[in-house]
């Protein structure tokens, strides 16, 4: 199973119903207060989860933009954080589910976590549930290079990894690109969402 490499920032959420919403970066901050468009997500998901994804902000052609992004998450008073909404609003593209209502997941396979996370039918205004692939990785990646994305992220139907793992691999447009993500793409999870 293959799906487009977003250029984006790493971001695991965390919905328990009780406490306002939660997106972790790698580094452990929370960067739900500068992300006022991802308030109605809990509502959306309606149980108990922990969501693994991509924080992107888009071009004006439509396509991921890293560098509009951190400016964007380091906006903390309502003034900037409203005009910077408007300007540059932000997206949480998911590609994976770690925990549901009451459940770890990460031991189960990446199929099986797919299928529950596509039960989920996570759409809304400022977040979407990442395509998945199921075919050839070069078709993907022609597809993504037509598209001008970054690459793909080909894996294996193996439990969730911490981290670089032989079970998924990527492929980039630009390697330079790649040796960035490949620098930055270590997370740590917990398994529960508080």
């Amino acid at each position: 199973m293959g799906r487009a490499e977003i250029d984006g920032f790493r971001g695991v959420v965390f919905l328990n119903g009780r406490e306002p919403l939660r997106v972790e970066s790698r580094s452990g901050r929370n960067l739900a207060p500068a992300l006022p468009e991802l308030a109605d997500l809990p509502g959306a998901v309606s149980v108990a989860a922990v969501l693994d994804g991509e924080l992107v902000t888009l071009d004006a052609d439509g396509r991921p933009d890293f560098y509009a992004l951190g400016p964007r998450l380091n906006c903390a008073r309502p003034p900037s954080l409203e005009r910077a909404r408007r300007l540059v609003p932000a997206s949480y593209v998911v590609f994976d589910v770690l925990w549901l209502e009451g459940r770890c997941l990460t031991a189960l396979p990446y199929r099986e976590r797919r299928a529950i996370l596509e039960s989920l039918a996570l759409r809304g205004l400022a977040w979407a549930m990442l395509p998945s692939w199921v075919g050839e990785a070069e078709d993907l990646f022609r597809v993504c290079e037509a598209m001008a994305l970054e690459g793909v992220v080909v894996k294996r139907d193996h439990p969730y990894w911490e981290g670089r793992s032989r079970s998924w691999m990527t492929m980039c447009r630009d390697t330079s690109t790649c040796r960035r993500r490949r620098r930055r793409e270590t997370i740590r999870v917990r398994c529960h969402p508080s």
